[in-house]
């Protein structure tokens, strides 16, 4: 009996210890989203599960623009993707980068020769320039698409889709399905003008807000671990 009361007491004081640390790890501090209101539920929300980080102790940079390497690493850590079949090496992210295992990854749902044909002929990724509109559209579509949780649309849905957005030309063909239900599928919000604005840089206020749509109206799964 005595040793029974013991291992409870042991149970019970290692919960107690425990605990404090699981809050911390959800726990969100960030001290710069004051003009930022709207946005700040996803932004916490993201950061708490691990998917978008702390630019800085105590601080998010909403308006700082997100890079291509952050973005990919967020994309891997929200949809659990594993390594593929066949690796796609680039230059300027080697195998001992901290954003190998993410590039490689996320690199199959890249579409970069569909966006830029030219661009497949590149052997960097350049993986701090902004993440633009076009290639985050792109990037979530795809893999959307890959777990089943969008469908392409015919050609005719496409154009449909597609027929008020002022920049929609601007669009190769090859990638217009996968924008097509971008846009249906709220991936893509419109800028004024009903516009994509393809080469627009996305700020990582706006990439908060973005994966929190997706993880709420895709049903993902919270992501448990912080990464």
């Amino acid at each position: 009996m005595h040793l029974t009361k013991l291992s409870l007491a042991c149970t019970l004081l290692g919960f107690l210890a425990a605990a404090p640390n699981v809050a911390a790890r959800g726990a969100v501090e960030l001290n710069d989203l004051a003009a930022h209101a709207l946005e700040s539920p996803a932004i916490n929300n993201m950061v708490s599960q691990g998917i978008m980080k702390a630019a800085a102790a105590g601080q998010f940079a909403p308006d700082a623009t997100e890079t291509l390497g952050d973005f990919v690493v967020s994309v891997q850590g929200m949809f659990n993707l594993g390594k593929p079949a066949q690796a796609t090496e680039f230059g300027d992210v080697l195998a001992n980068s901290s954003l190998y295992d993410a590039v490689q990854a996320v690199a199959p749902y890249m579409g970069r020769q569909m966006l830029c044909f030219g661009c497949m002929l590149g052997k960097n990724l350049l993986p701090e320039q902004p993440i633009s509109h076009a290639l985050a559209a792109m990037i979530m579509a795809q893999v959307l698409v890959a777990q089943k949780k969008l469908t392409l649309p015919t050609a005719a849905e496409t154009d449909a889709a597609l027929a008020n957005v002022a920049d929609a030309s601007q669009i190769p063909p090859p990638a217009r399905p996968y924008f097509a239900a971008a846009v249906t599928g709220g991936i893509v919000t419109l800028q004024p003008g009903n516009r994509i604005v393809l080469g627009m840089a996305h700020t990582r206020a706006e990439v908060a807000v973005l994966f929190d749509g997706a993880q709420k109206k895709f049903s993902l799964p919270q992501v448990s671990q912080p990464r």
